[in-house]
């Protein structure tokens, strides 16, 4: 301040804080960096922003601006053009620093109520490039105790699961933003993805695809948590193309790759001709055929008590009003569920249907098959020998050869045989809980009401 504003501070001494106070005063600077790092009239801590121009910074100068930042507020910011700001200068760092909502309760200052207040964002880092961690450690940035990451990042793509979808009150105007010839756009959001999870996705929010869009879309991703047979179910969905891409919400390598399409294409060719290629086959129903996770092994696939996880039907749950009878806990509504209430009671498959091959991850057929957990060394050297023979898991799974795969490992490879026949049977997932496979065909506990004394006393 002294080399480049020629001021002197006002040093106060913070014992209690422990903290050294410096203020400078400088009515020129106080203007100059109130029209710099505020946005409107108000200079107040609701309306602090940087400069767009910091958005384009090099990294190492963004870093310093972010460490500068979480040294002075904590990760605590009541700016919400603030906060998403450093949500893009953190992804440019390589980790991702995702926000909670504090919303004030009755706030007052003493016996005075607070008549303005405004919601508080707090930030909390998850590291997805270990470069960085040295970086943050150094400046003593406080870092979770154990691994938190929601995602990763490849190359200039982050991947991240959808956590939550809320709806806001707004009043105020909207714009319509139009691309000639097209309605489909890249931007820092995403696409139509996982449209059937009843509490994070486009079915929580709206009764019907077109009260959400407005208009047809030009196909539906079905997320790990439904299939082909779960969408045609709903009507307004079986003149729809559906994708299968999606993906554990999770970095584990045997985790990955579950989902996929096999597409009739004229060609392939550069990365432009592929997405014409591929768009094309979208819009004339060339896709061949789906393969995706089996869903019931999705740990929200039937209704259930996120405590204990009992399953229930949904006439029960609500019935005891979505509150679990045996602990108390809560009870989720199961996807099934969720797709049953939108349901005509039929599974009605279009004519271009293709065949939908369900799934089950190769790590969960080893640990099955030698009875040791996923995460093992001995099922996760298991399944690295597969993979390195193979190339992935699909391959394994669907093309390699049962002989072949005998001299890995016979065991599993009859468990793979079994698998390819239909007879690797699912306890349905609920509550939080994952589907669980069995070599034997598997009943599902629904819960029946025990009759108590004061139950039978009311009756």
């Amino acid at each position: 301040m002294k080399k480049i504003f020629n001021l002197k501070p006002k040093i106060r001494n913070d014992e209690r804080r422990e903290e050294i106070e410096l203020k400078y005063y400088s009515r020129v600077l106080r203007d100059f960096f109130g029209d710099m790092f505020y946005c409107g009239d108000e200079k107040r801590a609701w309306n602090k922003a940087l400069p767009n121009e910091f958005l384009y910074l090099p990294v190492s100068k963004q870093l310093q601006i972010f460490i500068g930042w979480w040294r002075g507020d904590k990760g605590v910011t009541t700016s919400e053009i603030l906060m998403n700001q450093l949500r893009l200068i953190s992804l440019r760092l390589g980790f991702i620093i995702t926000f909670s909502k504090h919303v004030p309760k009755n706030p007052k200052i003493g016996d005075r109520e607070v008549i303005k207040c405004h919601a508080r964002w707090q930030g909390r880092i998850s590291p997805l490039n270990e470069n960085i961690l040295d970086a943050l450690r150094d400046e003593d940035i406080k870092l979770p105790k154990r691994d938190v990451r929601y995602g990763w990042i490849e190359g200039n793509y982050l991947y991240a699961p959808i956590i939550r979808i809320e709806r806001e009150y707004y009043d105020g105007y909207v714009y319509n933003l139009e691309i000639e010839d097209d309605s489909s756009y890249v931007t820092v959001s995403g696409t139509l993805h996982n449209c059937f999870t009843p509490w994070t996705s486009l079915y929580k929010s709206f009764d019907s695809i077109y009260d959400c869009y407005n208009k047809k879309p030009d196909f539906v991703e079905l997320g790990l948590s439904a299939d082909t047979d779960m969408a045609d179910m709903v009507p307004e969905l079986r003149d729809l193309p559906f994708l299968s891409n999606s993906d554990a919400h999770s970095y584990h390598p045997h985790r990955l790759g579950r989902e996929f399409n096999q597409i009739e294409v004229d060609y392939i060719g550069g990365v432009e001709d592929n997405f014409e290629q591929i768009k094309k086959a979208i819009k004339h129903n060339k896709i061949i055929a789906n393969y995706g996770l089996d869903p019931k092994l999705g740990k929200y696939h039937l209704t259930a008590c996120s405590k204990c996880h009992t399953r229930f039907k949904l006439e029960d749950a609500k019935k005891y009003n979505w509150k679990c009878p045996k602990c108390g806990g809560r009870i989720k509504k199961g996807v099934l569920s969720r797709v049953e209430e939108l349901s005509d009671g039929k599974i009605e498959h279009p004519k271009f249907r293709p065949p939908y091959y369900k799934l089950i991850p190769l790590a969960e057929m080893i640990s099955l098959t030698i009875g040791k957990g996923i995460f093992t060394k001995a099922v996760q050297g298991l399944w690295e020998e597969f993979i390195k023979k193979y190339g992935n898991e699909i391959e394994v799974l669907i093309n390699a050869d049962i002989q072949e795969l005998a001299k890995i490992h016979p065991k599993v490879a009859e468990t793979i045989n079994l698998f390819r026949k239909g007879k690797i049977y699912i306890y349905p997932g609920g509550g939080g809980e994952y589907g669980r496979i069995s070599f034997k065909p598997q009943k599902v506990e629904w819960y029946r009401e025990e009759i108590t004394l004061d139950r039978w006393l009311k009756q």
